[in-house]
């Protein structure tokens, strides 16, 4: 919930907790089948195919603790309620128009 300290900032607050890891270093470094069973583990669903997209995971994001430690730290917001994500459903591109760079490879939903 915005505190009066949110005028300091324009009433602007983090929609997200901010990346830690470039998505290339994701796609180069994470383990799908891991990053899957973890979510599943966790009872996330994600996407109908439960394919987590590897540079969207958990592990390329700062730890939201932290970033919600700063915001109410610096009086912008307090803290209302504590949720949990019960899915997440990603877009997916079906046109097949996004090029991967230097190869020339199209995506389609399939990649994701």
């Amino acid at each position: 919930m915005p505190l009066p300290g949110a005028e300091n900032s324009a009433f602007s607050v983090n929609h997200g907790a901010g990346r830690n890891m470039s998505r290339s270093e994701a796609m180069r470094t994470l383990d799908q089948s891991k990053i899957n069973a973890d979510y599943e583990k966790e009872g996330v669903l994600v996407n109908t195919d439960g394919m987590v997209p590897l540079d969207e995971s958990s592990g390329c994001y700062k730890s939201s603790d932290e970033v919600i430690k700063a915001v109410t730290a610096a009086g912008l917001a307090r803290i209302e309620h504590h949720l949990w994500p019960l899915s997440s459903i990603k877009g997916t591109d079906e046109r097949g128009w996004r090029k991967k760079k230097g190869k020339g490879k199209r995506h389609t939903s399939k990649h994701y």
